[in-house]
Parts: C-alpha cells; sequence; structure tokens
C-alpha cells in the first residue's frame, strides 16, 4: 500500500508540479531512511532504496538538504554517530547518486585526517556550519579536492 502512495505522490510531482513538489517529497522521505548500505550491497528500506533510484532528478533537492541540521538516528550500519543530521544523509545520499567518494568533497587537511579518524574527520569537520556550505558547494560545482574550510 505504501508502494501505490509514494509512486502516486511521485507521478503527480512529475506531471504536476502545482500539486506536488519533489523536494517536499525527498524531505519527508529523507527521515524515513532506517538503514542504508555500507558498500553497494542492497538494503530492505523502501525510502533508501527510491531516493536512489530517483537518482539525479533530486539531486538539487539534496544538495539544499546537506545545510540542514536537524537530528535523525544514523542509518548507516556502522557504529552510531550520536550527532547525526539530515545533511549527513544528503552527503550520503548524493556520494551513491554521483559515485563519488566523501574524498572529493572535503579540503586536502581534511583528508588526510580520514586516514587517522576515518569517516569521524567528516563529522569534525561539519560541525562548524560554514563547514556544510563548503561541502554543498562542491558538489554543486563538482570540484575536487579544493582548499577551504575551516579545520577542527
Amino acid at each position: 500500500m505504501k508502494k501505490i502512495i509514494y509512486l502516486c505522490i511521485l507521478y503527480i510531482s512529475f506531471y504536476n508540479p502545482v500539486k506536488a513538489d519533489i523536494c517536499t517529497i525527498v524531505k519527508q522521505d529523507i527521515k524515513k531512511v532506517k538503514i542504508i548500505p555500507f558498500k553497494k550491497e542492497k538494503v530492505d528500506d523502501y525510502a533508501y532504496n527510491n531516493l536512489v533510484k530517483l537518482g539525479n532528478k533530486i539531486e538539487h533537492c539534496l544538495i539544499d538538504l546537506i545545510k540542514n541540521n536537524s537530528r535523525m538516528i544514523d542509518p548507516r550500519q556502522a557504529p552510531p554517530y550520536q550527532d547525526f543530521r539530515v545533511g549527513d544523509l544528503a552527503v550520503f545520499l548524493l556520494m551513491v547518486i554521483k559515485e563519488k567518494d566523501l574524498y572529493d568533497f572535503l579540503p586536502k587537511k581534511q583528508q588526510l585526517k580520514i586516514e587517522t579518524q576515518g569517516i569521524y574527520a567528516y563529522f569534525y569537520f561539519v560541525k562548524i556550519p560554514k563547514n556544510r556550505d563548503f561541502i554543498r558547494q562542491k558538489f554543486l560545482t563538482g570540484i575536487k579536492g579544493a582548499e577551504g574550510g575551516s579545520v577542527n
């Protein structure tokens, strides 16, 4: 039943943008994601799978959501990060959709920190709000490895 409703909403959003805005749907569905894959394995998460399936059609929506600081439960299959945000999930979804690595969107100093701190280097970096905008700009421009951002 959920699938039918979801497909109807998507149909309306694509064929009648006055009635439904795709970004509104993305904003609602991103909060429903409960699990994302560690690598490229399949997961049984309807919201995640549908967002990924929409791919480039929702890229602009996800880029806007990078700055969303609303807390949510960490859906990664890793030790949970207690300060996980909607914007973090937007970044991880964009990496899957764009087939990019986190390195591509961090300054060189943070890239080096990933070697010792792992994914937590990213989380420490985005604790500074302007660094979320740095990552957002990187997705907008597609530039790899530019210098910048405030580093902890």
